[in-house]
């Protein structure tokens, strides 16, 4: 039997290895600047520090969802559109776009929610 290395299967292929000095020296290269920085501020756990990681963390997932949902519409619509006569490919890419718009409905009315909610939260 033979061995993956002399089969051929791993022949023209880049090694792992490489990759992975090259990530952990960009990781060493930027990490290293900013853990040698000194701890600034010094509010003591204010109210202000949870509402900014609330807010970053509400721009990441709106903005994700936006994307995400677009991206997933036109991908799902090119799979439909250009199926033919692959059925499992238009069966894909209904289910793609489904999804997309989901996506994009779930991105609104989210946006909706939180809007009446801090309208609400609001004096």
């Amino acid at each position: 039997m033979k061995s993956l290395k002399h089969s051929g299967i791993l022949r023209n292929r880049p090694g792992v290895t490489p990759l992975l000095v090259v990530a952990l020296a960009t990781l060493l290269l930027f990490s290293t600047p900013v853990a040698a920085q000194a701890p600034t501020g010094g509010s003591g756990g204010s109210s202000a520090d949870y509402l900014t990681i609330l807010e970053n963390l509400w721009n990441v997932v709106y903005d994700t969802l936006q994307y995400v949902g677009l991206a997933a519409l036109g991908v799902g619509a090119i799979l439909y559109f250009t199926a033919r006569n692959n059925s499992n490919r238009a069966e894909t890419g209904m289910k793609v776009l489904i999804g997309g718009g989901a996506l994009t409905v779930f991105y609104f009315g989210m946006a909706a929610i939180i809007a009446v909610l801090e309208f609400i939260a609001t004096p």
